[in-house]
């Protein structure tokens, strides 16, 4: 009987430690990490942003919008084109969310699309969502944008072979992303 309590006792005595050193490795990385996603998603606003002339980033406002699962941050910026807007979209793939920044303009129009994070897709497979021979297709799409299994129309791309539920969530992330700039559109002249 004290041959279990012992090993009761020890068991419990480094399950406390390994707790405890896994809460100060939590502590001291959470800052860096918290800066590595902060400068990514800088990266990615930059990013669908680089195409659109006199960009202020003194101006950047991030927009006030509803709850929503999919959109995460709308910022506006001025440009000599009018406004443009980084949307931050997290829809659900195969594997999970994908983080995408996309540029809209003034005219909800696809400026830029940048895949922050597809980590959670199929290697080889879903995770090609997050090349820019995919993600430029979608450039120059505006609202109703649609993800096809084959023969794209005017508004539409055709979805990755093997990646079909991940194309069709970035597309619905693009989709939302235009909606939420159309929105803060709409609340900007009320």
């Amino acid at each position: 009987m004290r041959e279990y309590i012992r090993l009761g006792g020890t068991l419990c005595i480094i399950a406390a430690v390994a707790t405890l050193l896994l809460a100060v490795a939590e502590h001291v990385t959470s800052e860096r990490i918290a800066a590595i996603a902060l400068a990514a998603e800088i990266k990615a606003m930059q990013d669908v942003l680089l195409g659109v002339d006199g960009v202020d980033e003194d101006t950047a406002t991030v927009m006030p919008q509803e709850d929503d699962s999919i959109v995460s941050s709308i910022t506006r910026f001025e440009s000599n084109e009018g406004y443009v807007y980084a949307v931050n979209v997290n829809p659900v793939g195969y594997g999970g969310p994908i983080e995408i920044m996309v540029g809209v303009n003034s005219n909800l129009e696809v400026i830029g699309v940048s895949v922050i994070d597809s980590s959670g897709e199929t290697p080889g497979l879903g995770s090609r969502v997050a090349e820019a021979e995919y993600t430029d297709k979608f450039i120059g799409k505006k609202k109703g944008v649609a993800v096809v299994k084959r023969d794209a129309g005017e508004n539409q791309v055709v979805a990755l072979t093997g990646a079909t539920i991940s194309s069709k969530a970035v597309g619905k992330g693009i989709k939302k992303a235009i909606e939420a700039a159309e929105e803060a559109m709409t609340i900007e002249k009320n």
